[in-house]
């Protein structure tokens, strides 16, 4: 190029001085369409050379053929949809892992757009040894993933044979298939008591072991014996002309009192008994940790606190009346005493004892315990009447109600108000958790000491038919008593089912028997006229026995939940207490020494081999 150039230039003649030669060209820009075919771009002339060259974006004006017309139904192209159905549908299939190799092809007249293949599902096994075949099989449509098969145990032992137990004791039957066990019940037991308790009429007994059992008894001189049960043989370990009827376990040790004793220690490691404190009459016991807070019924006994590690008994309160009640409010003792004790607090964390009542006469009694506070009444009718509150923060008690004495009844309500009543006709008073006051809600009668939760109402009963009659009823939202039922009786003992609630009586004249209160219409009915004191109870899908704890003879009674109604199936005897299901049939029978024996059958609701137990 550079050549054809200078040759175009113009040939001068004479001396050349000097020739300039400009080799520049001027810039270009194109822009070129996309097409089809190739594109080749120049510049226009020699005198141009190309600085950029712009390929436009492709479009469907690419080509002529893109158009609807020509693409499938459901795909575009460069922007144009197609309109053209195929011409076969589609078709989607679900294949199953199998065994087998399979082949998805569609079916006649479909192409294929899916194939989905569901996931395997497996599961594990932990295969516990054994000296069987075990034969592992996975589920319908599962496959094993691992199957997990655990050591043999250290101590496994390779058994046979049998053994036969005939006599109590400890036996290694871990070698054996099987134990043959032929020991006679303890009623067949002979206890051989020597001679000392042949004019002995009430034995007490504790088994302090599997094999040992002490033994005291109601006739001076008797003392404490252990019984070992596996050679017969009773010994004397503590000879005393004091009799023992209270035992407390600690560990393997016991604490031993009566009712006019020393407290006495049986060590269950050496066998042996010691007398651990002074005084008579131990005979409450309260186990705190390894402590056990031990007192006495008697008048300045004191209070003692047993520690179960060094085995020794420090009395923290000196002097101190007879104790009527002990009960814990968080972790302090509320005590109240007899002959003008008062009432002491003891503090379980701190072991220290603080008098926070006194009183000239009998001391107090606790009536009801929350996780607030105590309720403190005075045990006589001779002074200090009223009802006193204990603070838990001031530890002090503070009196808030002036009338009665002896509140010793009592139902925590959920918004933590309290019902109380008393021995005596002072009624009901309500105690106001949120005000912190008492006030009389119902007048008549007292002893009303049972109470029956039946959601927004609160059903109560008594146990003296002279005080407490009937049945009342206490409403939570108007805080007001009504009567439901009233006769001569007092009714203390309640059977929630799904609609009525029974309720039986405890004492009294007249009408007595069981109310029926139907949770529905809340109303109380007298539902029986067949005694006292149907506190033994059995339920069944159909019918609920009752039997009495009264030694006159109200028999046995039988309630027909679908139909309401009771009957006696047997009218003679009393004190049945004992209900034993045995296969399809109801044993009931009485524990007194001389009574009524009879099988009840549910599905014919009648009385069978009915039979007289004399026991000698």
């Amino acid at each position: 190029m550079l050549e054809n150039r200078l040759t175009d230039l113009p040939i001068l003649e004479g001396e050349l001085e000097r020739v300039v030669i400009d080799l520049r060209k001027e810039e270009q820009e194109k822009v070129v369409e996309a097409k089809t075919e190739d594109v080749v771009v120049l510049p226009d002339s020699d005198k141009y050379t190309l600085s950029s060259v712009i390929v436009k974006g492709v479009t469907a004006g690419i080509d002529e053929n893109i158009k609807p017309e020509n693409i499938r139904l459901g795909a575009s192209i460069l922007g144009v949809a197609g309109n053209v159905a195929p011409d076969k549908p589609d078709q989607e299939k679900t294949i199953y892992p199998s065994e087998q190799e399979q082949v998805v092809i569609a079916d006649t007249g479909y192409e294929l757009a899916k194939v989905v293949a569901k996931a395997v599902e497996t599961e594990s096994f932990l295969v516990e040894p054994s000296r069987d075949v075990q034969t592992i099989t996975a589920g319908d449509g599962k496959y094993i993933k691992e199957v997990e098969v655990g050591a043999i145990p250290s101590d496994y032992v390779q058994v046979g044979g049998s053994i036969d137990i005939t006599e109590n004791g400890t036996y290694d039957v871990t070698s054996f298939v099987t134990a043959k066990v032929n020991i006679g019940g303890v009623g067949e037991k002979t206890l051989y008591l020597p001679n000392a308790f042949s004019t002995v009429g009430q034995v007490y007994s504790f088994a302090v072991s599997e094999n040992i059992i002490l033994l005291s008894g109601d006739v001076s001189g008797i003392g404490v014996w252990e019984y070992d049960l596996r050679t017969n043989a009773c010994v004397q370990l503590w000879k005393s002309l004091l009799n023992y009827q209270y035992f407390q376990m600690v560990g393997t040790d016991c604490l031993i009192g009566g009712s006019s004793t020393y407290l006495l220690l049986y060590d269950g490691t050496q066998r042996t008994i010691k007398s651990l404190y002074g005084g008579y009459d131990w005979r409450y016991f309260f186990i705190y940790g390894d402590k056990v807070i031990v007192s006495s019924s008697q008048s300045s006994n004191g209070l003692l606190v047993y520690n179960g590690n060094t085995k020794t008994a420090e009395r923290v309160i000196s002097s101190f009346g007879g104790i009527l009640t002990i009960s814990q409010l968080q972790d302090r003792l509320i005590i109240g005493s007899t002959g003008g004790y008062g009432v002491w607090v003891y503090d379980l964390t701190l072991n220290t004892a603080t008098q926070v009542l006194t009183a000239n006469n009998s001391g107090y009694v606790k009536h009801f315990l929350t996780n607030q506070l105590c309720f403190i009444s005075h045990n006589s009718s001779t002074a200090y009447a009223g009802i006193w509150v204990y603070n838990y923060t001031t530890n002090s008690a503070t009196k808030l109600y002036t009338a009665g004495v002896q509140w010793q009844y009592g139902f925590a309500l959920d918004n933590g108000d309290c019902i109380l009543s008393a021995n005596g006709n002072y009624g009901i008073v309500l105690y106001s958790a949120s005000e912190n006051t008492i006030t009389q809600i119902y007048s008549g009668g007292g002893y009303w000491s049972a109470y029956c939760d039946v959601g927004e109402d609160l059903l109560i009963g008594g146990v003296n038919g002279s005080n407490s009659k009937g049945l009342l009823n206490y409403n939570k939202q108007t805080k007001a008593v009504s009567i439901l039922f009233s006769n001569n009786s007092a009714y203390n003992t309640f059977y929630k089912l799904d609609d009525v609630v029974l309720i039986g009586c405890y004492s009294g004249s007249g009408d007595m028997g069981m109310i029926v209160y139907d949770r529905a219409t809340k109303t109380a009915t007298l539902g029986a006229y067949y005694g006292v004191q149907f506190i033994y109870s059995l339920e069944l899908p159909e019918v609920m026995l009752f039997g009495s704890n009264n030694s006159s003879y109200y028999g046995f009674l039988e309630y027909d939940k679908q139909n309401r109604t009771f009957r006696k199936p047997m009218a003679y005897g009393s004190l049945y207490n004992q209900f034993i299901v045995s296969g399809d049939k109801i044993e009931v029978s009485s524990s007194s020494a001389r009574g009524y024996k009879f099988t009840y059958d549910p599905t014919t609701r009648e009385v069978l081999n009915l039979r007289i137990s004399l026991e000698v």
